[in-house]
């Protein structure tokens, strides 16, 4: 019985997020905005094939299923690749009508209306997987 409370709890964050896979091809071109970061990045470190980003619910009528930042990754050391990191990129998401008009996040129909995102680099942040969260100890 513990175990499956274990699971059960383990389980709940994710669904709380509603995060779903996104690959690496997608998020590196975010990071690339920033040339500087990407170069040192890209030298230090490799990048699973598969991340996870925020997803947008079904009650988003033309953007249902999409996903946008912050978006999470496993990176390893290329020093030493045993030591490894969730690479967090969070962003800046504006979201646009199907003929590229802006759509503020203030409008009553802002869900209805967005058909189309643009994400821009905010930063970027490493949290070591090493350690375990101090709430599941």
């Amino acid at each position: 019985m513990k175990s499956i409370v274990i699971s059960m709890l383990l389980c709940l964050p994710s669904i709380c997020l509603a995060e779903g896979s996104v690959s690496f091809a997608t998020i590196k071109p975010i990071i690339e905005q920033s040339p500087t970061l990407w170069k040192h990045l890209d030298k230090s470190f490799t990048f699973a094939g598969m991340g996870e980003g925020a997803r947008l619910g079904r009650h988003w009528p033309l953007l249902g299923g999409t996903r946008v930042a912050p978006y999470s990754l496993l990176v390893a050391s290329k020093d030493n690749p045993k030591i490894k990191f969730t690479l967090v990129v969070n962003c800046v998401t504006k979201y646009y009508t199907d003929r590229g008009e802006q759509v503020s996040k203030e409008a009553v129909d802002f869900i209805q209306k967005a058909a189309k995102t643009e994400e821009i680099l905010l930063n970027v942040s490493l949290r070591p997987i090493d350690r375990e969260p101090d709430a599941l100890k």
